[in-house]
């Protein structure tokens, strides 16, 4: 009973000392220094992924909706060496191994496609009181479906596309859409 009470504390603290990042709006100038990341956030199940930067600074980015099965994530960011670090989701969290594989840079003043992150969740039923279960974590897997991605973003995001130069910082293990993995893993979200 304590051990969930104090874990329930502590996750509150480390998401209160981390800023959640909105999507830019479409006429909004970025912050002298800052760049926008861009992704996708593509799953079953709403969770949320951190980034973290050198200097120790963390922001989250979040997926929305469960029946959503992708969220467009363009958001202004100092620019500066990051690393994902964490997965969040309902009540649960967990870290990612701290490698060159997760580590990529955001340059200033241009669009940062840094790769689509897929995460599967195994989804189970209701307990005997009604509550819903803490969905299982199966699958992460960062993705490159920067084709994809840029349509969409250029779509919703016309003045940004315009405005601002594209770069490609991906993380070195995001694997390419036609990867047996990836071809699993998107396979398993379409259904």
């Amino acid at each position: 009973m304590w051990s969930r009470i104090l874990l329930a504390v502590c996750s509150t603290l480390l998401i209160s000392c981390s800023s959640s990042l909105k999507n830019i709006k479409h006429d909004e100038a970025l912050i002298k220094e800052s760049g926008i990341l861009l992704t996708r956030l593509i799953s079953n199940y709403p969770f949320g992924i951190s980034i973290e930067k050198a200097t120790g600074e963390k922001f989250w980015l979040q997926k929305q909706g469960k029946n959503n099965k992708s969220t467009l994530i363009a958001v202004s960011v100092p620019s500066g060496k990051y690393s994902i670090s964490e997965i969040g989701w309902k009540n649960k969290h967990a870290k990612f191994v701290d490698d060159k594989s997760t580590k990529f840079t955001i340059e200033k003043g241009k669009v940062n496609y840094i790769c689509d992150l897929g995460v599967y969740f195994k989804l189970k039923g209701k307990d005997i009181f009604g509550g819903e279960f803490t969905p299982d974590l199966r699958f992460v897997l960062p993705i490159n479906l920067m084709k994809d991605t840029l349509k969409e973003f250029k779509t919703k995001q016309q003045k940004l596309a315009e405005k601002y130069s594209f770069t490609y910082p991906l993380a070195s293990n995001c694997v390419p859409s036609k990867n047996k993995n990836a071809q699993k893993l998107l396979y398993m979200l379409e259904n």
